[in-house]
């Protein structure tokens, strides 16, 4: 992999983990760069946000996913974990002893 294609995509990598929407995404989304603008863009949208103590709008990037129909997958829950059917086990074990006793 070449040294800007990696750069590239650990960028990717660090906008994924970041929680929040940056300042340049909120841009993009709201099509204003005036915090109030984006305040009232997103209030007229419908959309779920906080004001930080700097008065910025601040959106999850979950929610901003999910709101724009991207399906977020919750991870599977964990099944019973698989056992061994000892009652069997043991029944066979059984037969085994039984048939060797027939034999005898």
């Amino acid at each position: 992999m070449r040294n800007e294609d990696q750069a590239i995509t650990t960028g990717m990598k660090e906008k994924e983990m970041q929680e929040f929407l940056t300042i340049e995404e909120l841009k993009t989304l709201t099509g204003f760069s005036k915090r109030m603008a984006q305040i009232e863009w997103l209030r007229k949208s419908g959309w779920c946000f906080i004001i930080n103590a700097k008065g910025s709008p601040v959106v999850s990037r979950l929610y901003c996913r999910q709101k724009m129909g991207v399906t977020v997958s919750e991870p599977k829950k964990q099944t019973k974990q698989w056992e061994p059917n000892f009652a069997a086990l043991i029944e066979y074990q059984n037969s085994k002893h039984v048939s060797k006793k027939r034999k005898s």
